[in-house]
């Protein structure tokens, strides 16, 4: 289970300049809500990227809101606007096909964000040429539902580095399958569980597979499963490379590590169970 830490975060004073609405394709979801509403009257929420609105609503009187929006760089600006003051998170990382599940608590005297909760439920991850997604956020967790199919897939020079609080990834077909010269790079201060039904990690050709501790992990555990396969399953010159803080659990039905000669696998202190 994961536990939940309080992130304060001290702003300044920021004046609102007015912008317009932006972007048609809305393909993110945050589900927010303001634990101290009701002390702060009327608040608009907005999501600014490049300068421009991507989103906004009123705060509803029991502090939930909804915004619905698209992003080009990954990193946008969360604003909160009261009667008496504005105050912006600026680095707000987001990814495409995600609902965020966000509470916050809006402090003043002096100006303060909490962030007393924040979930990224991400829909199935397939990049291909040099795409990438570089999502480093130590207060947030991260949890993704294959729904049967592939969780994560690299192909050609693509790139997905997740260095978060939690990772939970399973109903995976597969969980992670990295193909060319693809990485995927799972990290986290806490822990990280991949669960699949084929080989949880399946690395082709010279592609590069990264999980463990971040550099500052709190208690740092993992586990990885598959429950008809294997847990790695790597070919070619494939790497995959493991990092845990503490327990760490590689279990496959048909074996934990099914490699061939020229692969690369470094199980470090992990314990491989096969069955």
């Amino acid at each position: 289970m994961f536990r939940k830490y309080s992130i304060i975060l001290l702003l300044p004073l920021i004046i609102f300049a007015g912008c317009d609405s932006g972007g048609s394709e809305k393909k993110i979801t945050m589900n927010g809500f303001i634990l101290n509403a009701a002390q702060l009257g009327e608040i608009i929420v907005r999501i600014i990227e490049d300068d421009r609105t991507r989103d906004s609503t009123d705060v509803n009187p029991d502090g939930t809101f909804e915004l619905r929006f698209n992003s080009s760089t990954g990193s946008v600006t969360l604003q909160f606007e009261t009667d008496s003051f504005t105050v912006e998170r600026q680095n707000f990382s987001v990814t495409d096909d995600s609902t965020i599940d966000l509470d916050v608590t809006i402090q003043q005297n002096p100006i303060l964000i909490v962030i007393n909760s924040w979930v990224v439920f991400q829909d199935r991850i397939s990049l291909k040429g040099d795409d990438f997604i570089n999502f480093n956020q130590s207060q947030a967790e991260l949890v993704l539902n294959g729904d049967g199919k592939t969780c994560m897939k690299t192909t050609g020079e693509s790139i997905i580095d997740f260095r978060v609080m939690n990772i939970d990834i399973s109903n995976c077909d597969q969980a992670l399958r990295t193909e060319g010269s693809s990485q995927i790079i799972l990290r986290a201060d806490e822990d990280i569980n991949i669960l699949s039904e084929n080989s949880a990690i399946r690395s082709k050709n010279e592609s590069f597979v990264s999980i463990g501790q971040t550099l500052t992990p709190i208690d740092n555990n993992v586990e990885v499963r598959s429950f008809e396969k294997h847990g790695i399953e790597a070919s070619g010159a494939a790497e995959v490379v493991f990092t845990p803080q503490n327990n760490c659990t590689i279990r496959g039905a048909d074996g934990a590590v099914s490699d061939q000669p020229g692969t690369t696998v470094n199980t470090g202190s992990c314990t491989l169970v096969d069955g």
